[in-house]
């Protein structure tokens, strides 16, 4: 005997609220509560444009912004709370301002090395160096989890680090030195 399979999808009420059951743009089920919604046919609107929604994503892909969110949450777990903080603010502040409305899958190299050029007119080499690190690493999350197919920031030339400080020793400090 046969057992009938049966569409999981769709609009229910628990508790007196309605909630939506739909498979999200990774393939993975969700159940959402409604809000706003008062009758079953205001709950069928709103889990159709959720649908359009998700299918959208699935054809174009993540935005740099929708990505975020999940790139911080992955690196929380393997970095320690002190360099997490670093990325956050980094990512908040600075990649999020200037990818966040791109397609991940729009993301040139072209638009990696002006935003590297941008960065270095208003701060130091070590830390645009940094930020591009951080979106590189982004970059190659994305296309680890099979969003984006090759990771544009890998051809971006960088700029060279100065030389740092030579400092010899005085006469004085090097006998106290010996001395000691």
């Amino acid at each position: 005997m046969r057992r009938k399979r049966r569409d999981r999808d769709g609009v229910f009420v628990r508790k007196g609220s309605y909630y939506i059951s739909f498979i999200d743009a990774h393939g993975r089920r969700k159940q959402q509560k409604l809000k706003g919604a008062f009758t079953l046919t205001q709950a069928r609107h709103l889990r159709t444009a959720k649908l359009q929604e998700q299918e959208k994503a699935r054809v174009l892909g993540y935005t740099f912004a929708q990505f975020v969110p999940h790139y911080l949450r992955h690196q929380q777990a393997r970095v320690t709370p002190k360099a997490y903080e670093r990325t956050r603010g980094i990512v908040e502040k600075h990649l999020k301002q200037a990818f966040g409305a791109m397609q991940l899958a729009m993301i040139r190299k072209i638009d990696v090395s002006r935003y590297l050029t941008g960065r270095l007119v208003e701060v130091s080499v070590e830390t645009a160096r940094r930020e591009f690190f951080v979106l590189s690493h982004m970059i190659s999350v994305a296309v680890d989890w099979e969003l984006i197919s090759a990771n544009v920031a890998s051809g971006v030339k960088l700029p060279k680090v100065p030389a740092g400080r030579v400092r010899y020793l005085q006469p004085t400090e090097l006998r106290a030195v010996l001395a000691s």
